[in-house]
Formats: C-alpha cells, structure tokens, sequence
C-alpha cells in the first residue's frame, strides 16, 4: 500500500511505483481528484489503472464528471467497508491484477 497527502504527490509516486488500483478523494488540496485522474489516464504507463473516486460531495453533476473521465467507481461518503471491499475487488479482477485483499 502506497499513500499521499496530494494529488502531486500521488502523480510522483506512481512514476516509481507498481499500482494495481487507486482510491482517490475528489476533494484534495491543490490539484483535485478529477484533475489526478485525468493526468493518470492521459499517461499510457498508468491509463489502464482502475480509480475509485472517494468524496463527500453530494452533487450529482461531480458524479456524472467522474464517471464519464473513465474513473472504475464513485462512492460517496459515508460508505459502507463491504461496498469498498466489493468495488475493489471488482475493480481488480476486471483490470487483471490479483483480487484477493490481504488477510482475507
């Protein structure tokens, strides 16, 4: 598991990293989730990387945003674990990574 406090950070950290799947919040400071997300998938190396977009917002012209920048899933806060679990899970079996979380 990698983590960072940015969507900068985040871009960096991807360059030197293997990532088979990104949770990412809509709403970070700086560059935004769906600014992240646009950079991941115009780079050929990472465009095949599934996103799930975390957020507390609440508008559906975000959700609608989101979905149509090729972004696997959209899950408003609050959320239930099992869902996360499921839509990560289904998330790396479709990109071909191995699905299985640790300890389970």
């Amino acid at each position: 598991m990698v983590s960072a406090a940015n969507g900068e950070d985040a871009l960096q950290k991807i360059k030197t990293r293997t990532i088979d799947l990104l949770l990412l919040d809509l709403m970070l400071p700086g560059m935004d989730g769906l600014q992240v997300s646009r950079k991941i998938k115009d780079n050929k190396k990472c465009r095949n990387i599934p996103i799930i977009m975390l957020t507390a917002h609440t508008g559906v012209e975000a959700y609608i945003t989101t979905l149509s920048n090729e972004v696997f899933a959209y899950l408003q806060k609050p959320f239930e674990t099992e869902e996360l679990v499921r839509i990560v899970g289904a998330a790396l079996a479709r990109s071909g990574a191995d699905p299985s979380l640790p300890g389970s």
